[in-house]
């Protein structure tokens, strides 16, 4: 993935997320973006990379995805990619306080504490397309 992030930061808050660049599937664009665009949610307070989605976590605790969902990494069930961050139906795990990715996978941790994963976490496992305890 070739994708540049660029967080505006205003006090110590990160406010907006502008996304530039490439996210490639299987040596396709399915994300191109020439300039500078920014992504809904406001005052962005986490943001994770994996090899082919972004996951951010706004300061109400809503999950915004973007990039290839092809082993249900960005928890969408049923939909191929996210072509444009899009906000995860957050009924599985309500407001999150943290999300983490790592290759295939992303891991969110909820204002409660408790973790939820989805994607592919081993070559050896199926894929997990919506989120779940772990």
């Amino acid at each position: 993935m070739r994708l540049l992030l660029f967080l505006a930061n205003v006090l110590n808050f990160i406010c907006l997320v502008y996304t530039w660049g490439n996210i490639l599937y299987k040596g396709s664009n399915i994300y191109k973006q020439q300039q500078p665009s920014a992504q809904p949610g406001q005052n962005i307070v986490e943001i994770s990379c994996g090899h082919s989605h972004i996951v951010s976590v706004d300061a109400y605790g809503d999950v915004f995805v973007l990039g290839s969902n092809e082993f249900g990494q960005l928890g969408l069930e049923g939909e191929l990619h996210a072509r444009t961050f899009k906000k995860l139906n957050n009924m599985w795990f309500g407001a999150l306080r943290k999300a983490v990715c790592i290759a295939d996978a992303s891991f969110f941790i909820s204002r409660d504490e408790e973790l939820f994963f989805c994607g592919r976490i081993s070559h050896e496992k199926d894929a997990v397309e919506r989120p779940r305890q772990g």
